[in-house]
């Protein structure tokens, strides 16, 4: 999370939310204090309104409470480090097919240079052993250059059959943060992703 406020800004804001924690007889751990730094900066969207409806309905705010509502408005929870984790696989993945990519440039220009080398080998009008043994050497390259783009071939599809499942798993793991798993309707995760959309839009 970013924080833009400036760094007398920020004190005010702490200071604020030491003094609220002590009203509300809250402890000021590192965790609660995240949570009500939020709550008086107001930049977490539905954390103050959700805080104050708690507080004018008079429910205490006790440990249980506390991690609850860290863990619904400030922990990415196991279904954000799945999709964390699925996105860097796919970035893995990916890296590694332009690696493959990148190999076979370097072949072809490789290939492409001893070509010409023979060309010019030809060109100067070579004994007919010595042709002979400059189209041995093409051939041998040619077949080379075959095998490996065959790998290549292989090594991409691989990669691309893997990607796609990936792409699926995240998509998948996306649905199941915005849901809820019982009724698969949508959550809160999910409205207050869609308000922020709505309200930048």
């Amino acid at each position: 999370m970013l924080y833009a406020e400036s760094s007398p800004m920020a004190a005010e804001f702490a200071r604020k939310a030491t003094e609220k924690m002590a009203e509300l007889n809250i402890t000021a751990n590192p965790m609660n204090f995240t949570i009500w730094y939020n709550y008086i900066s107001d930049s977490v969207p539905g954390l103050k309104q959700s805080l104050d409806t708690a507080i004018s309905s008079g429910a205490g705010f006790d440990v249980a409470r506390n991690e609850q509502i860290f863990a619904e408005y400030f922990s990415g929870g196991e279904d954000s480090q799945k999709i964390a984790q699925t996105s860097l696989e796919i970035e893995e993945k990916i890296d590694q097919a332009m690696g493959y990519v990148g190999e076979a440039s370097a072949d072809n220009e490789g290939f492409g240079e001893k070509l010409a080398t023979y060309s010019d080998v030809l060109a100067t009008g070579s004994s007919k052993e010595e042709m002979a043994s400059v189209v041995r050497a093409v051939l041998m390259e040619t077949q080379s250059i075959i095998a490996k783009s065959k790998q290549l071939e292989k090594k991409l599809q691989d990669s691309s059959e893997e990607i796609s499942g990936l792409r699926n798993n995240l998509q998948e793991s996306r649905i199941e943060a915005l849901t809820d798993g019982l009724t698969g309707i949508a959550n809160r995760k999910c409205f207050d992703q869609r308000l922020r959309e709505e309200a930048e839009r």
